[in-house]
């Protein structure tokens, strides 16, 4: 192994020295000619190193005999006249191979959180795509069914005015039409399958929010919230499909400005209502009728319980 060693001078200047074993040394001071080493820095005890065996361009044999036999460690340079006093250093405490571990493991954990911020915000996001077409195990047709054949919503969903969830069609619901239409249709099999085992039938939830989001049908409804507000004209969607974004901000703007959004109880329903110019005026005079506490719409405790 080949060591180099590199002074800028022996007194009250700062003394470098450099190790090819890839550690690195330091930057350290000596305060005198003659300096004391503690042991396992030049590998010997008590040696002493004067000038001759450290200047520029002279005695570098005899130097090397005081190199450290392994790695560069801790440099305690002392006083002769006071052993006990460190003179000052800027010490190396860590090695390079220490230090790329530390930043490795840093690196690693820092990946770690992003994974995990990753995968909560996937497991806590909706399921499809906005404007993505939702495959059912019937194809259900909103186009042909509420706008073609022109079935209320409340068909379906009957719950949507009393309960929370607006409720999906059973077997029952659905055969009360199929079970004399289209029976013979390959699509419909799992509906009268399940209408006479009585096993029932999963719908995939096309709007199916967070569990550290409470949502109530039933009181949107009651306050003159439009099924379209939410749900887009489905009367023209062959397969159901997500139009609103459903994040926080876009729930805050009705909640913060309600007047906007409410209409007469009659056309709750209605997919194609259209407001009248004096909209604004109309929305403040249901809001006061409904009795809508604009100022608790947006607390925190009213969506997150």
């Amino acid at each position: 192994m080949a060591h180099a060693l590199l002074f800028r001078s022996v007194i009250q200047e700062p003394v470098r020295i450099v190790c090819d074993r890839g550690l690195g040394c330091g930057l350290l001071v000596k305060t005198s000619e003659d300096a004391l080493c503690d042991r396992g820095w030049w590998g010997k005890t008590n040696d002493s190193v004067t000038s001759s065996d450290v200047a520029i361009g002279a005695g570098l044999a005899n130097a090397q005999d005081y190199l450290p036999p392994m790695r560069c460690g801790r440099q305690h340079w002392r006083s002769p006249t006071d052993p006990h006093k460190e003179n000052n250093y800027v010490p190396q405490l860590f090695s390079r191979q220490q230090v790329l571990w530390v930043k490795l493991i840093l690196i690693g954990m820092a990946l770690l959180a992003v994974s995990g911020v990753l995968a909560w915000r996937g497991q806590m996001g909706l399921s499809f795509a906005r404007g993505e077409p939702v495959w059912q195990r019937v194809p259900f047709s909103h186009k042909h069914h509420a706008g073609d054949d022109g079935l209320d919503c409340r068909y379906c969903h009957s719950t949507v005015e009393i309960a929370a969830n607006a409720g999906m069609p059973s077997n029952e619901t659905c055969a009360t039409c199929h079970a004399h239409l289209y029976n013979d249709q390959p699509m419909l099999a799992p509906i009268l399958t399940g209408y006479e085992s009585g096993r029932p039938m999963h719908w995939r939830q096309v709007y199916d929010l967070p569990d550290f989001v409470y949502f109530d049908h039933s009181i949107h409804i009651q306050k003159g919230i439009g099924c379209v507000t939410c749900h887009g004209e489905v009367d023209g969607m062959p397969l159901m499909r997500r139009e609103a974004t459903l994040n926080m901000q876009w729930c805050l703007q009705c909640h913060r400005h309600p007047e906007d959004y409410v209409r007469p109880l009659n056309t709750v329903f209605n997919l194609h209502w259209k407001p009248p110019p004096n909209r604004h005026l109309l929305g403040e005079a249901l809001v006061k009728l409904y009795h809508i506490r604009v100022g608790k719409l947006d607390d925190c405790s009213l969506c997150h319980r």
